[in-house]
């Protein structure tokens, strides 16, 4: 029953109409502490839509749960199993309940897969079912192969399944999410729910959220862009206490008795039900009734008066934290409980999904009600319970490890809940899920005794903390993996991590060392697909560093023993030669092996890294002066990188993007994607990216602000230097000269001119813009009044932009490199 909800439910129908009349996506969010009405109004729309809705309207619902708060997706795998469900029930689909077999599952996933032409493989990762990958393998299934040996490759294939599924919904029909509790909805869920409202904004799709304030805290800005309207359901007003109490005791509740309720319930709908419901019948005047203190209270005393047989299932099947099926309850010693769930359905206790004769799945209506039933069990059966369940469930196939691990937990038996979350950092390592490796490894930490298990849980942790751009926290990882390491193979992944992670955080010496002893380390091995790997990593330290014949030399080993480990390390090898390639100044190298490393990674199925190299090959177009071929392909590099979530790769798109745009003079939209990038820098903690937006920033402000655009081309030389990035603080140093000029101030330009010069020739090379170096030295010279000297600057630059030229084989573009870019052409 609705009582006093007529301003949100007009709220309600207004969204439901803009929905209808624009034909775009809608969103209403619903806050509000428990109790204050968030299902009803759900309830609500409901009625609503069966009324205004179209009859193709698609309805699916979800509902986030705490246990499954560090389970990436949590939320949109619910909204995946709603899916199903309706499909089983309306449409004849097999059925995808734990109960059914798993052929039926299979089933279920290749009609959900069908939906939207994705990879049944991957589908099934996401719901828990495996698929079968024997004879007639298709290459989606080849993809699927690679991305179980690539925790973030999964992650962001399972990512593009959800998006690519919920947008194939959403353009064939008219679809409505319903996502309660979203205050205990995974990170992930949220960052793609956003994602979604962006992407699918004119798509018909509706979507009805509700959560506690919490959410806000979490998420302030949660779906701005599209939502219609914001709900915060106000307390009930004693006469609205009084209309619904008299509905729900079934005779008329006095004036008197409602102001008391509504003081003492505050006007919380659920609040005055459950103590509306414990008080009963009574024989006490209304004055005299007691009651009940709080909340809790009044659902303990409602629950007190249920038919014992009733109150002894709901107390036992508080131990779930999720949805159950009836045969779940056997091994907490309900047998047969058909008649007393249906009736707790009744009562309005429990929900129920599923054919009433086949297979249906209860829940309670309100974690309230779950919490203060599970609390009404004694200490000892609590745990007793939760050791019987954990045994059951243990025992049963596709066994969600984290789950047995919680109740075995709760059972107070740490050995096997540490084995078992042990188990669960496994299997979300495998669906490449960051959120819960972390969760689940600080609890085995936490419980387990196995130093032998340590180094390696630390050694996940650090790669979760990687992949959420955590830089700082993983080296403290790596640091504990070090210490609990034992086999040599462990100790060479841990050094060679930590030398990357070294660099990435701006410790360029200690990175050198971890390098070095990453390689000695893995020759020591006689591991060549690990000697690979240490020997690329290395090559790329020392390629930053500037020590380029170093890097060829540890390069020209690791391509071979890459090319014969796996697809995976051959496409690294291809991105580590054009990074080297970029550093040499070696333009038509670099676009030819960026080439390579796209099409390696997409025969894969990496599309992570094939964003990366895509933006690295249109980025390529930069230096060869076609700004307006790298513009193009750099903003649809921005949008694959933003697609697939590298938060990294994102911010180059977004910085090279800049650069591309000061090069056509746009200088406003250039300041827009350098501010993004140097935001997605601080949150990735990328020091080079930093620098570089840094750097690019000056250059925008020459020609407004000379002033400013030297200082901070001194900062980014300085912080170069810290870095130990030589042929960025070349660069650096080039623009503070120009700067300088620009200024006025001749003798500034002439020394940080100098300098440059100096240091790049020390290199023998930089990685772009290196014409700018020679030629505002020559200008600075020729300011002072020393020509001569300029010319000859002039001429050596005339000289070492031809050479960059002639290793060009493509003709089109040597000419383009020697007469598109201002630099080179004034040269």
């Amino acid at each position: 029953m609705t009582v006093g909800r007529e301003a949100e439910l007009a709220q309600l129908r207004r969204a439901v109409r803009a929905w209808n009349e624009n034909g775009g996506a809608v969103a209403v969010l619903v806050v509000g502490p428990p109790g204050c009405g968030k299902t009803h109004l759900r309830a609500e729309l409901a009625r609503i839509l069966e009324s205004e809705a179209t009859s193709d309207t698609l309805i699916l619902s979800a509902r986030a749960e705490p246990l499954q708060r560090g389970l990436a997706f949590a939320h949109f795998r619910e909204l995946l199993r709603s899916r199903a469900a309706l499909g089983h029930e309306r449409e004849g689909w097999p059925s995808l309940d734990a109960s059914a077999s798993l052929a039926e599952r299979r089933g279920a996933v290749e009609k959900l897969a069908a939906e939207s032409g994705a990879s049944p493989g991957f589908m099934g990762e996401l719901l828990a079912v495996p698929m079968d990958h024997g004879e007639g393998r298709s290459d989606g299934d080849g993809e699927l192969e690679a991305a179980e040996n690539d925790p973030r490759l999964m992650a962001d294939r399972l990512r593009l399944t959800l998006v690519d599924w919920l947008s194939a919904l959403a353009e064939a029909r008219p679809l409505v999410i319903l996502a309660d509790d979203l205050q205990w909805a995974d990170g992930a869920s949220l960052d793609l729910l956003e994602e979604l409202a962006v992407q699918l904004t004119d798509a018909p799709m509706l979507a009805l959220l509700s959560a506690r304030p919490e959410l806000e805290e979490r998420r302030p800005h949660l779906l701005t862009g599209v939502l219609a309207a914001r709900i915060e359901p106000r307390p009930l007003l004693p006469s609205e206490v009084q209309e619904l109490a008299s509905a729900l005791a079934g005779r008329p509740i006095s004036a008197s008795l409602a102001r008391r309720l509504a003081e003492h319930t505050g006007g919380n709908p659920l609040f005055v039900e459950h103590t509306v419901r414990a008080l009963g019948a009574g024989e006490e005047s209304e004055e005299a009734l007691p009651l009940p203190v709080t909340v809790e209270a009044a659902v303990q005393s409602r629950l007190d008066h249920l038919p014992s047989a009733e109150k002894e299932l709901l107390k036992r099947a508080a131990i779930f934290e999720r949805a159950f099926s009836m045969d779940e309850l056997d091994p907490l010693g309900l047998f047969e409980p058909r008649p007393l769930l249906e009736a707790l359905v009744r009562r309005e206790l429990l929900t129920a999904r599923g054919r009433p004769r086949g297979i249906r799945r209860y829940q309670f209506r309100s974690v309230l009600v779950r919490d203060v039933a599970r609390e009404m069990l004694g200490p000892a059966l609590r745990e007793e319970l939760h050791a019987r369940l954990a045994a059951h469930l243990a025992s049963t196939r596709d066994a969600d490890a984290e789950e047995v691990a919680t109740h075995f937990e709760r059972a107070q038996n740490p050995r096997e809940a540490a084995a078992w979350y042990r188990r669960a950092v496994k299997a979300a390592i495998r669906r490449g899920d960051p959120a819960a490796v972390l969760a689940s490894s600080e609890r085995a930490l936490a419980l387990g005794r196995d130093d032998g298990a340590r180094g390696e849980l630390h050694l996940a942790r650090s790669e979760a903390f990687e992949a959420l751009g955590k830089l700082d926290a993983q080296s403290a990882e790596l640091e504990a993996a070090e210490r609990h390491t034992e086999t040599k193979l462990a100790r060479v992944r841990v050094a060679i991590d930590r030398a990357v992670s070294s660099w990435r955080v701006g410790k360029p010496e200690e990175a050198q060392a971890l390098a070095r002893e990453g390689v000695e380390t893995a020759r020591r091995s006689e591991d060549r697909e690990l000697l690979a790997l240490a020997l690329g990593r290395f090559a790329m330290i020392r390629t930053y560093a500037g020590a380029l014949d170093e890097a060829e030399t540890a390069l020209a080993e690791a391509e071979p023993l890459a090319r014969a480990a796996s697809p995976l390390l051959a496409a690294h090898a291809a991105s580590w030669r054009a990074q080297l390639a970029n550093a040499r100044g070696d333009h038509g190298e670099r676009r030819r092996a960026y080439r390579d490393a796209v099409r390696l990674y997409e025969d894969i199925g990496d599309v992570r890294r094939a964003a990366g190299a895509e933006l690295n090959l249109a980025d390529a177009a930069n230096r060869v002066g076609a700004y307006a071929e790298a513009e193009q392909a750099l903003r649809a590099t921005v949008e694959k990188c933003a697609r697939v979530g590298n938060a990294l790769w994102h911010g180059y798109a977004q910085l090279n993007l800049g650069y591309a745009s000061l090069r056509l003079g746009k200088h406003e939209e250039a300041q827009a994607a350098l501010d993004e990038a140097a935001v997605l820098a601080e949150r990735t903690g990328e020091a080079r990216l930093t620098i570089f937006a840094r750097l690019y920033g000056a250059r925008a402000l020459l020609a407004a602000d000379p002033d400013r655009a030297a200082e901070v081309a001194t900062l980014a030389a300085r912080e170069a230097t810290e870095g130990q990035l030589p042929s960025v603080r070349v660069l650096a140093l080039a623009i503070a000269g120009e700067a300088h000029l620009t200024a006025g101030r001749v003798e500034e330009a002439l020394a940080s001119s100098e300098e440059a010069l100096a240091l790049r020739d020390e290199l023998g090379a930089v990685e772009e813009d290196e014409a700018e170096v020679f030629l505002v030295r020559a200008r600075a010279l020729e300011a002072a009044g020393r020509s001569v000297e300029g010319e000859d600057v002039r001429a050596r630059g005339r000289a070492r932009i031809r050479e960059l030229a002639e290793r060009m084989a493509d003709e089109a573009l040597r000419v383009r490199f020697l007469e598109d870019v201002p630099a080179n052409r004034e040269l």
